[in-house]
């Protein structure tokens, strides 16, 4: 990483990119710039922002995936439906000590958004990261569903592929057996 990660997005118009997006810019040899840290981008036509650090891409295997880092604040200015409670516009993520039951804090911050906007039923809930690609939609704070309910389908098609494949392999077998035969001379 180039720049300092205690202090890279404290300025409200300051930004971090990706090596890709360096390299892109900068060419090959962008950690041989001096002048690389303070450049000024331009984003969204409307905002001016300083370089502040270059980190190195997210792999590919992550579930986010970004080539820049803007400070929250510029997006709560731009967005003031950001700071309402009763927003459901963004997904938030939490990290837990190692010791922690998570779902002791979920019964805990449960009814959270309830206590700050009147009539609205809503239950804040915590859901593993790791669960997150299967298992994407919920129903009263219970997972029902997402892309596990393709694991079924493609399950089915495997067995339907591995009994044709069987199928084959015995009459090719069997085709073997008699071609050998029929050439046999007495």
């Amino acid at each position: 990483m180039v720049g300092d990660p205690a202090t890279t997005l404290l300025d409200p118009e300051s930004i971090a990119i990706s090596e890709s997006l360096a390299k892109r810019y900068f060419g090959d040899d962008w950690r041989l710039k001096d002048d690389l840290l303070g450049t000024t981008f331009r984003v969204d036509n409307r905002l001016d922002v300083r370089l502040t650090a270059v980190f190195e891409d997210v792999p590919a295997h992550s579930s986010l995936q970004f080539e820049f880092v803007l400070p929250v604040k510029e997006f709560i200015r731009n967005n003031d439906w950001v700071e309402a409670w009763d927003n459901i516009g963004l997904r938030m993520f939490a990290r837990l000590k190692k010791d922690a039951d998570a779902e002791e804090i979920s019964a805990k911050i449960k009814d959270l958004i309830d206590q700050h906007v009147d009539a609205w039923e809503s239950d804040i809930f915590l859901h593993p990261d790791s669960d997150m690609y299967l298992w994407s939609d919920f129903e009263n704070g219970v997972p029902v569903g997402g892309r596990i309910d393709y694991v079924p389908n493609f399950l089915l098609v495997a067995v339907f592929i591995i009994l044709i494949a069987s199928i084959n392999f015995m009459n090719l077998a069997t085709c073997n057996g008699r071609a050998k035969s029929a050439f046999v001379r007495p």
